[in-house]
């Protein structure tokens, strides 16, 4: 791999004390850092629905509740990404 100037594990350290954004602007800079980056900047990705269950309407009918805002947020800025 062709990284730029520095070790690998320096770059894993850097990495670490950035944020989502900042990590995948990096892993764009090129080929390399996005081969050595790019799984951290998936690791923390939580995209579930498991907490979400189903509302009963006053006919009765069943329906699924939307998604709580916080989960939607952090789908959308993993879709920004």
């Amino acid at each position: 791999m062709d990284l730029p100037v520095l070790p690998v594990e320096c770059w894993t350290l850097i990495a670490d004390k950035l944020s989502s954004h900042s990590l995948s602007r990096l892993t764009r800079a090129s080929q390399s850092l996005h081969a050595v980056l790019g799984p951290r900047l998936y690791r923390y990705i939580d995209l579930s629905v498991h907490n979400i269950s189903p509302t009963i309407s006053a006919k009765g009918e069943e329906h699924i509740a939307p998604c709580p805002p916080k989960l939607l947020d952090r789908q959308r800025a993993f879709t920004r990404l």
